[in-house]
């Protein structure tokens, strides 16, 4: 693979989408149960509008699974994984590549997650603003100021 996968699209489309991705790239048919994982956490989120879709990604954490655990069993594991980034509002593919966009792009981001090829165990590593989730206010978190580079900005 030497291209990366980008694609912008609804969250209502994320569930179906990554259905079939899953089994384009890791080559599992997870008969609807992926789609259902993440539907669960669509339903979870809050002021979330659009996503921007990218595989193949390089999630540290697994990639270190990866290498220590997954590549010496006798079962193909693949060591790649997707992440998808969360924005409020609309994004194209040219508001990466334009200054005068790059605030729109900051201000509407609200974190991360990433989707592992371990079925059923997918959901990775996250960042996800508490103000996006369902049922917070009675929680109590740690924050910490995170820097990303989605699609280069």
């Amino acid at each position: 693979m030497n291209t990366i996968d980008g694609y912008i699209l609804s969250i209502e489309d994320l569930p179906e989408f990554i259905e079939s991705k899953y089994l384009e790239y890791f080559n599992r048919n997870s008969k609807g149960e992926v789609k259902k994982i993440i539907q669960n956490l669509v339903n979870n989120l809050s002021d979330i509008k659009y996503v921007y879709f990218e595989y193949p990604y390089v999630e540290k954490i697994y990639r270190d699974t990866y290498y220590n655990f997954f590549s010496t069993k006798h079962k193909e594991y693949h060591k790649n994984c997707m992440r998808i980034a969360l924005f409020s509002m609309p994004i194209e593919n040219e508001d990466f590549r334009s200054r005068e966009k790059k605030a729109k792009l900051v201000d509407s981001f609200h974190g991360v997650f990433t989707i592992r090829p371990t079925y059923p165990y997918i959901l990775g590593w996250n960042l996800i603003s508490p103000k996006n989730i369902v049922g917070t206010s009675e929680l109590t978190f740690c924050s910490k100021k995170y820097k990303f580079l989605i699609n280069g900005v």
